[in-house]
């Protein structure tokens, strides 16, 4: 028996301020550093609605509040 869940077939998905659209102008490691965070920040996401252990939870909130912030300070800036 197959079983479908569109809100998780989907991925999870992020706020618009973590599209490419704002650090697409960045030079190569800058870029990739942004697409990184943006990576760990859905799989973050991802584990969160597989149900993580509460310990766990409390270890990726705070990883996700310093890619938040880093994100932030290194690829908002100088929007062109």
């Amino acid at each position: 028996m197959l079983l479908l869940v569109p809100a998780q077939a989907a991925g999870p998905t992020l706020p618009d301020k973590y599209s490419p659209i704002f650090y697409e102008h960045l030079p190569g490691k800058e870029k990739a550093r942004c697409e990184k965070y943006v990576n760990e920040l859905v799989l973050i996401e991802k584990r969160k609605k597989m149900g993580a252990k509460p310990w766990d939870l409390e270890k990726m909130a705070a990883k996700q509040a310093k890619i938040e912030a880093d994100y932030d300070k290194y690829c908002l800036r100088l929007q062109k």
